[in-house]
């Protein structure tokens, strides 16, 4: 059985108390759930303009948290939109979105379809420094003759 250094067991012990998980990906860090979805899982072409997706995200700790959602990334097919800090920073924003308490949620939704307008398969990824959202994969097809 491998033995860990009482270094190694210190940081973990010590993350863990920060509440922050060691393998911190995957939505985990600061106790934060995040989710996007979609309202379909396929668009024809000449709808894709009405494609809009909902983020959110959900404090499942125990202290309030800034969720951070000033440096987030929006990823399209694995390419980073540019032009995302300006979008998220458009909007109504709320008290939570600087300061999440235990056991809210705060969710809100951009209409992006001019970023799919071709038909084929968009996989969307969105992080920032607190955590990182699930994956979703949605298509646009072609217009049907």
């Amino acid at each position: 059985m491998p033995r860990l250094s009482l270094a190694a067991l210190a940081l973990i012990a010590s993350l863990l108390c920060l509440g922050v998980h060691p393998a911190a990906g995957q939505g985990k860090r600061f106790n934060l759930w995040a989710a996007m979805s979609v309202s379909r899982p396929i668009f024809q072409k000449g709808q894709a303009e009405h494609v809009s997706i909902t983020f959110a995200i959900v404090n499942d700790g125990h202290t309030t948290v800034n969720p951070m959602f000033g440096p987030t990334r929006l990823f399209i097919n694995g390419t980073e939109l540019k032009e995302w800090n300006l979008i998220s920073s458009n909007g109504p924003k709320s008290s939570y979105n600087d300061a999440l308490p235990p056991g809210h949620f705060i969710e809100f939704g951009y209409d992006l379809g001019k970023y799919f307008e071709r038909p084929g398969i968009y996989i969307v990824r969105w992080e920032g420094p607190a955590f990182s959202a699930t994956e979703i994969t949605f298509r646009v097809m072609p217009v049907s003759n």
